[in-house]
C-alpha cells in the first residue's frame, strides 16, 4: 500500500475515533497481499464495537467515504477495534479449513450458514489454493452465502499433501 494513502487512512480513523476516546493508537498491517486491517486499540471498546460489530462496520462505512476519490487506488481494508474483527477472521478461517476437509473427504459439497460480503470473501480466500475445494458464493443477500465443491481428485491440478492440509 501507497505510504501516503496509509497516512490518510490512519488519519481519518483517528479524526473520527478522537470523538469517542482521545487516548487511542492505530497501527496497519497486511493479511494477505493487498488487503489490510487497520488495529485500533482503545479502552472504549464496547462503544466503539457496537452490538453485533454494527457500530465498527460504519465506522469503516464512513472511513471509506472520506477516502472515496482515492477509492480507485485503495487496496481492500477492514477497521478492527482491540482484535473483536481479527478474532472473527480466525473463527471463519477455522470453519473454512473444518468445512474443507469434511467436503473433501466425504466428497459431499457443504453450504455454509449466510453471511456478509467480507466474511464470503474471507472463507474463498482461506480455501482458493486447497487441493480439496473449491466455493462459490449462492443467493441473494442479505442470504447470501458460500459452497465448499469437493475437487474431483483426478481432474485435479493441485497436488495434495495430507499433511500439510492437516496442519495448517
Amino acid at each position: 500500500m501507497d505510504e501516503i494513502l496509509k497516512e490518510k487512512i490512519i488519519t481519518a480513523i483517528k479524526t473520527v475515533i478522537n470523538f469517542v476516546d482521545s487516548r487511542h493508537e492505530v497501527a496497519c498491517e497486511e493479511l494477505s497481499e493487498n488487503f489490510y486491517i487497520f488495529t485500533i486499540k482503545t479502552a472504549e471498546s464496547s462503544l466503539l464495537i457496537g452490538r453485533e460489530g454494527v457500530n465498527v462496520g460504519s465506522i469503516e462505512h464512513l472511513i471509506k467515504m472520506l477516502l472515496r476519490k482515492d477509492a480507485l487506488n485503495a487496496p481492500t481494508f477492514i477497521i478492527d477495534i482491540n482484535n473483536y474483527r481479527r478474532v472473527k477472521i480466525e473463527r471463519l478461517r477455522q470453519i473454512a479449513k473444518s468445512a474443507a476437509l469434511r467436503v473433501g473427504w466425504q466428497g459431499k459439497s457443504e453450504t455454509l450458514s449466510p453471511m456478509s460480503a467480507l466474511e464470503r470473501r474471507i472463507i474463498h480466500m482461506e480455501l482458493s489454493n486447497s487441493p480439496l475445494v473449491e466455493t462459490k458464493s449462492v443467493g441473494e443477500d442479505p442470504n447470501r452465502s458460500v459452497i465448499i465443491n469437493p475437487l474431483n481428485q483426478k481432474d485435479s491440478k493441485k497436488n495434495i499433501n495430507i499433511d500439510e492440509i492437516i496442519n495448517s
